[in-house]
């Protein structure tokens, strides 16, 4: 004796998996007609003039004569170690906003300057050369600032925003 159900089960193994449903959409087609998909190739970061009403979260100053970085700060050292840098992480444990500080000293002068990133987590800082620090500040995960520090002239020579949106979009 045949059942209806087991009848019903070996058709549903038999048939191919897309059978009865709607063309699945394949990743290299696109939403809009004659639109391509990126190729790889031209996935690029798009840099534009730095948004100022990112200004009022980088904040530098001097602070030679009022603080330290916390002794519990690991210093990194420039190339010929003429120049350190030390990073505070915010304790994220703690309820935010969350601000990431980073000191520039030498060890051979008092002198002492905090970059003061507000409300935000994701900082990379690396050393350029004994005066420049390239950097980056993420604002979320595809949009940050790009700059370059210089200690001696305690300025930023160098702001633009960078879009990494197309290098995280499916392309071929």
């Amino acid at each position: 004796m045949f059942r209806p159900v087991s009848a019903a089960l070996m058709v549903l193994f038999l048939l191919p998996p897309n059978a009865g449903r709607e063309k699945e959409k394949r990743p290299d087609e696109s939403i809009l007609p004659g639109q391509g998909v990126l190729k790889c190739e031209d996935a690029k970061v798009v840099y534009s003039p730095f948004d100022e009403t990112y200004a009022k979260r980088i904040l530098l100053k001097d602070v030679s004569h009022s603080e330290d970085p916390p002794q519990n700060a690991p210093k990194e050292y420039s190339p010929e170690r003429d120049m350190w840098k030390a990073t505070v992480e915010p304790d994220t444990s703690k309820p935010g906003p969350w601000n990431t500080t980073i000191y520039f000293g030498s060890d051979a002068n008092e002198e002492v300057w905090r970059l003061t990133l507000l409300d935000i987590t994701d900082v990379g800082a690396k050393w350029l050369s004994e005066k420049l620090v390239f950097g980056q500040v993420w604002w979320g995960r595809i949009y940050a600032t790009e700059f370059i520090l210089d200690l001696q002239q305690h300025k930023f020579i160098y702001r633009e925003m960078a879009q990494y949106g197309a290098k995280f979009e499916y392309c071929q």
